[in-house]
């Protein structure tokens, strides 16, 4: 099932909460036509980043549809979603939005960026309500602080170093394909020297 608008958690923060609608939209529409996006989009957010109920349950489905190796389309979606109507409606109007599908990343990060700035904003809420509170201590008022912003920063961190460990992951990869074949190219030669030293031979889609 999903969650109709905006999360519980985010209409009780009001409708200043920070966060871009029409970015949130847009990382949805990229992976409804672009199928590579899913890599990089899921590096940078989680589900939970979304402020829109029904943009956080569609991103959800769609991540669980990648990690079942299944496609990612209004009908899967639908079906993983058991989605109304009215949300089947709304999965294929995104296909109509026409955002510059190219900026998917740049659309993922400002969607994340808001997520951390919700998250800071209740963090603080949270801190003015202990602070207000004669009944805490201060050595208990400042750990309880601290640990409210350390949850913030690990997350981001943590984001940070599960794209440096991809990143490792295609290096290694690649010395993997060099050290199978015994030479110095990861693609298929050419016979033209130069061209092999440029492209590091041909890979599936260099032609």
């Amino acid at each position: 099932m999903y969650s109709n608008g905006t999360s519980t958690k985010a209409a009780s923060e009001g409708n200043l909460a920070p966060h871009s609608e029409s970015a949130e939209r847009a990382v949805l529409y990229a992976l409804l036509v672009n199928d590579g996006s899913v890599y990089d989009v899921m590096d940078v957010i989680n589900a939970d980043d979304f402020y829109i109920g029904k943009h956080r349950d569609i991103y959800g489905a769609a991540m669980r549809l990648q990690k079942n190796g299944a496609g990612i389309d209004p009908l899967t979606l639908s079906q993983v979603l058991k989605a109304g109507k009215d949300l089947e409606d709304y999965i294929w109007q995104l296909m109509l939005d026409v955002p510059n599908s190219m900026n998917y990343r740049d659309h993922a990060r400002i969607v994340r960026a808001h997520s951390i700035r919700r998250k800071l904003m209740q963090a603080a809420s949270k801190i003015a309500t202990l602070a207000s509170d004669t009944e805490h201590g201060i050595d208990d008022l400042i750990e309880q602080s601290e640990r409210a912003l350390f949850s913030i920063s690990q997350a981001a961190t943590t984001k940070q170093m599960q794209r440096a460990d991809d990143g490792m992951s295609a290096l290694f990869d690649l010395v993997q394909k060099r050290r199978e074949r015994g030479d110095d190219l990861v693609g298929i030669p050419t016979g033209f020297i130069d061209i092999d030293v440029l492209l590091e031979g041909l890979e599936p889609g260099n032609l």
